[in-house]
């Protein structure tokens, strides 16, 4: 099920509404104010349009007298999340933030999670943002984890420490085997679908 709002709503002297096709490159503007992985117009427009039917979805934009977009937000629940399980978010352009726009938005966020009775909510937000942080703080929300991006040098990278830790887990029996071995079957998918939303317990990067 999908719940999707189609009615505008007025706070103050700003519109909330569902994102039309020529928001996207905007609200790509806002999401990358306080990330250091952009993001595109083309692809937020891309996870919105495919978003899985099966899944359910809350998704509004703020915009100012002139149709600009200044904040956004959103919550999803994909399928293969645990039930009742939500991510969300909430984005406003610098430039407007402490007008309780966010405040308003995560109010609406939350009328949502009560009419699908959601369980778990983890509200998303860069620790590196102070406002954001307190924001979400004042709302109940505590930290759960802290999310880094892992990069290896694949150049200058040696195996060599590992090579022993290895034989002895496969001794010990464990297997590592490729899709020949598994086969390229839908069988095989369905486990390593089944798999990675049993050990992915972080957040859907792609709010």
């Amino acid at each position: 099920m999908q719940l999707e709002q189609h009615e505008l709503i007025y706070f103050k002297e700003w519109t909330i509404r569902p994102p039309e096709p020529k928001d996207w490159e905007r609200v790509a503007e806002i999401s990358n104010l306080d990330s250091d992985e952009p993001v595109t117009g083309a692809e937020l427009r891309r996870r919105y349009e495919r978003f899985p039917t099966e899944g359910n979805r809350y998704y509004e934009v703020v915009t100012d007298n002139k149709d600009y977009v200044i904040g956004c937000c959103r919550a999803i629940h994909r399928p293969g999340m645990a039930d009742g399980c939500f991510y969300c978010q909430v984005e406003i352009d610098t430039g407007f933030r402490n007008n309780g726009i966010g405040a308003f938005l995560h109010n609406r966020i939350e009328k949502f999670f009560e009419s699908v009775c959601a369980k778990t909510v983890t509200f998303w937000v860069r620790e590196t943002n102070e406002i954001s942080m307190k924001f979400a703080s004042k709302r109940g929300y505590v930290q759960d984890r802290v999310l880094a991006e892992s990069k290896l040098d694949l150049v200058n990278f040696d195996s060599s420490s590992f090579v022993q830790k290895i034989e002895s887990a496969m001794v010990n029996g464990l297997e590592i085997l490729g899709m020949n071995e598994l086969g390229d079957t839908e069988e095989t998918w369905l486990m390593i679908h089944k798999l990675l939303c049993d050990s992915d317990d972080a957040p859907d990067i792609e709010l």
